[in-house]
Parts: C-alpha cells; structure tokens; sequence
C-alpha cells in the first residue's frame, strides 16, 4: 500500500511542465530567427543602395577626375581632384563587382534554359520510346 505524502520533495512533472522550457525557447528562438531576417533584408537593402549609388559616383566622375594638382584652380581642385591609387582601387573592384555579378545572372539564366530543354526533351523521349514489356499473343 503507496501513502501519499502531503511533502513530496521529488515530483512528478506533468507533460505540460515538461515541455514548457522546450516551448518557452522554440518560441524565443522563432523571435530571433524573425528579427535576424529583418536584420538581413534591411541590411541587404541598404547594401544594394550603396552599391548603386557608387556606382552612379565612380561611373559618372570618371572622364572629369583628374590626378595631379598641378594646372588646377582652387575649384578645379575641389571639384575633380581624387587620390589616383583610391579612386582606381574603387573603379576597379566596383567593375569586377559588376563582372562577377553579369556572369551569376548568365550562369543562372543559362542554368534555367538548361534545364528547361532538358525535362522538355525528356518528357518528349519518354512519351515518344515504345513500350517493349507489352507480351504479344
């Protein structure tokens, strides 16, 4: 015979108290995976507004910059002056940048065309090869 006492030191939990600190930490964890992503995509999109507005600046300067004070006025100097070691290293990685980001888009749109013609051609032979496990009386 089992007498329950009124001071039990070792409790059974119930399944609900067992999965509360499991719940409790899935429901912080789905908090800092939303934050995260909001974090990324804001990050991201300020990301690209720099990469274009650099792109604007080094692009359209380019043909005005000159490297030497020397023959300038005070404007001219304030105006179209740049460091040429600085002003090359950002002209050049930006338009690397932008190779290397042409030839994603190709490889991605080659890659997609790619596998178009090949399920079409796939599906075309596999409707198209006769069935040969047919028996004939």
């Amino acid at each position: 015979m089992y007498i329950k006492t009124h001071y039990n030191l070792d409790p059974v939990p119930s399944e609900e108290e067992r999965n509360l600190p499991s719940t409790l930490a899935q429901t912080a964890g789905v908090c800092a995976g939303g934050f995260m992503v909001c974090f990324i995509v804001i990050f991201k999109f300020v990301h690209l507004i720099l990469f274009i507005a650099t792109s604007v600046i080094v692009y359209r300067f380019y043909p005005l910059v000159k490297y030497t004070k020397i023959g300038l006025t005070e404007s001219e100097i304030d105006s179209f002056y740049c460091n040429e070691v600085l002003y090359l290293f950002a002209f050049w990685s930006l338009t690397l940048s932008l190779m290397i980001l042409g030839f994603l888009v190709f490889s991605c749109c080659f890659g997609c065309c790619s596998f178009i013609a090949w399920t079409s051609y796939a599906s075309r032979e596999q409707n198209t090869t006769p069935n040969h496990n047919q028996s004939s009386n």
